[in-house]
């Protein structure tokens, strides 16, 4: 009485949330279950070798992706490798922009000897975007031409990220 007919995925989905997996530790909920199997629409996390179940809802909802966002840690955030580049300040604009555009993983660099007393910058994606839009609202080639130092020093004005003393 009461029972819906399961199609066979369902019947797999289900037996796969059984008690006797869960005390396995093959799977990990942050809800109930009885709240995921009556659920339209399920907030999975990946983790290493399986999904996490993080929240369930019947429409998209706010509360869903709020209950979601909450779960989260800096941990889950995390990509799993850095890559750190560091740029000349001397290394043109050009050249800049077409090493962080290029690859998928550093989307960040830090500009080593910005300024004659030791201050390094961060030179970001977003610096990509800024230095771009630059270049196209002056319609001047001459931006790309230009080195970090420049940059840092006239479209960031002087933005820095740590300052060292020269002698250590």
């Amino acid at each position: 009485m009461g029972h819906q007919r399961q199609s066979g995925d369902e019947r797999k989905f289900a037996s796969s949330l059984s008690p006797d997996k869960a005390r396995a530790g093959h799977r990990r909920l942050s809800i109930p279950e009885r709240s995921l199997l009556n659920a339209n629409y399920a907030i999975l996390r990946k983790s290493i070798d399986r999904f996490e179940v993080v929240g369930s809802f019947h429409s998209c909802h706010s509360e869903a992706y709020r209950n979601f966002l909450q779960s989260l840690s800096c941990y889950d955030l995390s990509s799993v490798h850095t890559m750190i580049v560091m740029m000349d300040s001397e290394l043109q604009i050009q050249k800049a922009v077409q090493l962080l555009s290029s690859h998928m993983a550093p989307r960040f660099a830090v500009i080593a000897n910005a300024r004659v007393d030791g201050q390094w910058a961060p030179f970001t994606v977003t610096d990509c975007l800024l230095a771009l839009s630059q270049a196209h609202r002056k319609l001047d080639g001459q931006l790309g031409e230009q080195t970090l130092r420049f940059f840092i020093e006239q479209i960031q004005n002087g933005r820095r990220l740590i300052s060292v003393d020269d002698q250590t």
